[in-house]
C-alpha cells in the first residue's frame, strides 16, 4: 500500500469506538420500547460488524509496514493533553 496510517485515522477510529459503545449502552439501559428501536439496533449491529472487519483488514495490511514514530508520539501527546484537561475540569 502506498498510503500510510495517519493520526487523523487513528483518532477517528477512537471516536467511532466511543460512539459505538454509547449506542450499545443506550440499547442496554433504556426502559421504554418503540417499534423503530429494532431497526436502530440492526443498523448499529451491521455497522459494527462491517467496521470491525474493515479494521481487521487494515491491521493485517499495515502490520508489515514500518511504524510512523512521529504519529505515535503526537497521539501520545494529545492523549496526555486530554487527560490533563479532564483532570482540571476544563
Amino acid at each position: 500500500m502506498k498510503s500510510k496510517v495517519t493520526l487523523k485515522e487513528i483518532v477517528g477510529t477512537k471516536i467511532i469506538y466511543a460512539v459505538l459503545l454509547t449506542c450499545y449502552y443506550w440499547m442496554w439501559a433504556r426502559r421504554d420500547w418503540h417499534d423503530y428501536y429494532m431497526t436502530i439496533q440492526n443498523v448499529v449491529f451491521i455497522f459494527t460488524a462491517i467496521f470491525f472487519a474493515m479494521q481487521a483488514n487494515r491491521i493485517r495490511k499495515y502490520r508489515k509496514e514500518e511504524t510512523d514514530e512521529l504519529a505515535i508520539q503526537n497521539l501520545r501527546r494529545t492523549d496526555a493533553i486530554g487527560c490533563v484537561m479532564d483532570n482540571k475540569g476544563v
